[in-house]
């Protein structure tokens, strides 16, 4: 077995695994526009080092301040002023990179932009496909124009397939991450936090939110935010007003918005009021007595794992939408309105500018605690899906909690943007939530990296000469014959599995995958891990579901149901039957293409598995498997996989 364990040049490792094959342009505050750019030679502007790189290429910042004046805009559009107009796009398998150099924090100040005051400020404008920002906060954003107006920290106006990571925008008079077109764009593991715009309209400060999606058009899909925290904006915390296409909201925090900031951000206690306050504000086209742009039919927003505390209108909020959402597993606490409030607009006609209660929403697993008004407000239930939601006082006390201390939600993050274990309102487990699976849950760590992997996951191979290598969080594993790679935490019904995967060439083929597997022979699937050595035939013998994605050289996608009867291992007559099968070329891997799985298994006995948001397989199970482990399992090939998650 050939495993890189321990590296001592991790930074350049992991600079490497973000820019192989490709230029990086190194910059410091300490730097010089006429030196080289190398590590040693530094530039000091991104203007000026922009014009070196090429799409595909990175700049690497060292850590310090770096202070923009007008001279560094690059771009002026109408009303706007693209500070740093990113319009050279990568590709999927190399992204253009703009990140902090690891281990260090970099930090954009935009507060000496003056212009002519006639300019809304976009301090970094998405203007192509699949960037990458990574890893520096950005601060001191300005806005130098009276009335209705705004300035945007990160400007998605144009790009798709970009990632937005672990940046921090604080202390601006921006909203965070504002976004108009693209798909498919990830905003993962941010914060936006002490945004607040005491000029253009005085001191309510209505226009700044943390992270805000209006795509304008029904195309455009695939947009997430996940792990990012949004509090102390001076408006809402996440906002999807007149957003044509359905966006997902996945374990994000909102806490403490309609406020204005604060010198200390983590204060829990101070609390001057400034604009609306939502914490999750999902859909809605406004009420103004006339007909809209607006699509055929309203889209559906997922908002799930999610935390709504102390904000000063409502947590969760449906904003007048025309259609319902899916609100699923959050907990919404001690907000000054509404915990939930479903409200929607009657219709989209000229005299349908009227609110009415909720309709069409599905709320599954939620929790509310503690309420300004309602736990659930502005709901018509005879129209709604309700199930197994906490809206009861009588099913929540702080006692029900590991911790209802705030402050919690504020730690930081550790240097890759992950944050540490956080006990806020999630269920002890002696509590009917926690049996319940009622509200919001941690997801358990990747562990896709060179220090933690063997703590989490372990391999089952058929032949010692596997490899098994890591860049950052993305595991790269050559497997010559058969292999299962295990992860070691043993997994309950009703739980979520996602990661995204890559098969590479020459062979394409088998991005499989098991999952709740278990061995009816044994306490565990560890103790007979020996036998089965990695040998497909002998995963006969296990309990679990199983789906060969580009099986059989990627000729067929299928799914079974394996019931632990061991004839099978050498009787092929015994081995299970397929239940769905797929053989079109839109059902098969292409080289080098990264998809989003995501798996569900859920109390009632259903499992279902997702590519890239599209359900393949939707199985009821009549005996359910109630617990067991996941396992990656391919042959002959060499696959990546990234972002894994289960909750």
């Amino acid at each position: 077995m050939k495993t890189i364990k321990r590296m001592g040049a991790i930074v350049l490792f992991l600079i490497a695994a973000v820019t192989a094959s490709a230029k990086t342009v190194y910059l410091s505050p300490k730097g010089n526009d006429k030196a080289e750019g190398s590590l040693a030679h530094p530039m000091a502007t991104l203007p000026a080092a922009y014009k070196k790189i090429a799409g595909g290429d990175t700049l690497c910042f060292r850590g310090g301040t770096y202070v923009v004046t007008d001279r560094q805009v690059m771009k002026k559009v109408g009303s706007y002023a693209y500070v740093f107009a990113l319009e050279k796009g990568g590709s999927s398998e190399r992204r253009t990179c703009i990140m902090g150099y690891p281990g260090e924090r970099p930090v954009f100040d935009f507060s000496a932009l003056q212009l002519d005051g006639r300019h809304r400020f976009a301090a970094f404008y998405l203007g192509a496909d699949y960037l990458h920002l990574l890893n520096f906060d950005i601060v001191g954003v300005p806005v130098r124009v009276k009335g209705h107006t705004q300035s945007e920290c990160v400007a998605a106006r144009k790009g798709s397939y970009c990632i937005v990571e672990n940046l921090a925008m604080h202390d601006n008079m921006a909203i965070g991450y504002y976004q108009v077109a693209g798909r498919h764009n990830l905003v993962l593991n941010c914060d936006a936090y002490n945004n607040y715009d005491n000029y253009s309209e005085g001191a309510y400060g209505g226009n700044v939110d943390g992270f805000g999606c209006h795509v304008k058009s029904v195309d455009e899909v695939g947009n997430v935010f996940r792990g990012c925290r949004a509090w102390r904006n001076s408006d809402d915390g996440f906002d999807l007003i007149k957003c044509d296409a359905p966006v997902e909201i996945d374990h994000c925090f909102a806490l403490f918005n309609g406020y204005q900031p604060t010198a200390d951000a983590s204060d829990v206690t101070t609390f001057n009021k400034a604009g609306d306050g939502n914490g999750f504000k999902a859909g809605g086209w406004g009420m103004k007595p006339r007909v809209m742009a607006h699509p055929d039919q309203s889209p559906q927003h997922y908002i799930h794992h999610c935390v709504a505390y102390g904000n000063k209108a409502n947590g969760i909020y449906a904003n007048h939408h025309l259609g319902g959402n899916r609100w699923e597993y959050n907990t919404s606490a001690c907000n000054r309105r509404d915990n939930y409030n479903m409200v929607n607009r009657r219709a989209w006609g000229e005299h349908d500018n009227v609110d009415v209660p909720g309709y069409g929403h599905l709320l599954t697993n939620n929790v509310s605690w503690q309420p300004g008004r309602y736990h659930l407000g502005d709901c018509d239930s005879s129209s709604c899906v309700l199930i197994n939601n906490a809206f009861d006082a009588s099913q929540c006390k702080a006692s029900s909690f590991l911790s209802v201390d705030p402050s919690t939600l504020l730690v930081p993050r550790n240097a890759l943007g992950e944050l540490p274990f956080i006990p806020f309102m999630i269920p002890q487990q002696q509590s009917p939530l926690y049996e319940q699976r009622c509200g919001w849950r941690l997801c358990a760590p990747s562990a896709l990296n060179v220090s933690e992997w063997q703590d989490h996951w372990c391999v089952e191979s058929e032949s010692p000469d596997y490899r098994i290598i890591f860049f950052g969080d993305t595991c790269e594993i050559f497997a010559p014959k058969g292999l299962t790679f295990w992860r070691k935490e043993k997994l309950d019904r009703g739980v979520t599995i996602e990661y995204d995967a890559c098969v590479l060439p020459p062979r394409v083929s088998d991005m499989n995958c098991f999952w709740m597997a278990s061995d009816p022979k044994a306490e565990d699937i560890w103790q007979r891990q020996a036998w089965r050595s990695g040998i497909f035939a002998r995963c006969y013998s296990l309990q679990l579901y199983y789906v060969g994605y580009g099986g059989n050289h990627n000729t067929t996608t299928r799914f079974r149901r394996y019931h632990g009867d061991e004839q099978g291992v050498t009787d092929v007559a015994s081995r299970p039957a397929v239940i769905r099968e797929f053989t079109d070329a839109d059902h098969l891997l292409e080289s080098r293409r990264w998809y989003h799985i995501r798996i569900t298994t859920s109390l009632d006995g259903r499992t279902r598995y997702y590519v890239d948001g599209a359900c393949l397989i939707d199985y009821l199970d009549s005996r359910p498997l109630d617990s067991g482990w996941f396992g990656f399992r391919t042959t002959l090939s060499t696959t990546r996989i990234a972002n894994f998650r289960c909750y």
